[in-house]
């Protein structure tokens, strides 16, 4: 095995986007299984086990569910649910926010936007927009996989956006309908 493959790294960094621990784990588990002569798919990452040497007594853990048990183990598991589902826009403001958890009054959501705003992850976009680190999306979308069922969570959360959208955004937000619409399938 070469000491060091510059794509493979790029594409390590890429698919980590850099997030240090992310990017550790995933580096000494992927070198870990191209000792052991396993293909490991790039894409895949946060499927591969902890690394016992990095991590003791996480071995039996996948990387995504790790970072995400680190990450949430203070919040309840109905707060780790809400992130779920905050997690299909591609970001959040508190009339957003309101739709996706539907909450029942703007109170109601301005104490979530509050709570939301002041993690770890979460990067303040203006004072009405906030997305979550790409890595952590990515890991909580996986929590709620596509589903074109009609009454799935997922589907009636892309539904209750597209239909907001359609009805409120301005042209310049349209873009988030069609992301939307597309998770719907509707192409």
């Amino acid at each position: 095995l070469p000491l060091f493959d510059f794509p493979l790294a790029q594409a390590l960094h890429q698919a980590t986007h850099g997030h240090p621990l992310y990017l550790a784990l995933a580096a000494t588990a992927l070198r870990e299984a191209q000792i052991r002569q396993q293909e490991v798919k790039i894409g895949s990452l946060e499927q591969l086990l902890v690394p016992a040497g990095l991590v003791p007594y996480h071995e039996d853990q996948n990387i995504g569910d790790y970072l995400l048990n680190l990450y949430f183990s203070h919040l309840s598991l109905s707060e780790q649910h809400a992130l779920v589902f905050c997690s299909l826009p591609r970001a959040l403001d508190m009339r957003t926010l309101r739709i996706v958890l539907q909450l029942s009054s703007d109170i109601e959501a301005r104490e979530y936007w509050s709570r939301y705003r002041h993690m770890t992850f979460v990067h303040i976009i203006d004072e009405e927009k906030i997305i979550f680190h790409p890595v952590v999306r990515h890991l909580l979308q996986q929590r709620l996989p596509p589903d074109a069922f009609v009454e799935s969570d997922y589907y009636q959360t892309h539904l209750r956006l597209r239909d907001h959208i359609r009805k409120y955004a301005s042209p310049r937000e349209k873009i988030e309908e069609a992301y939307h619409a597309l998770a719907l399938g509707d192409y």
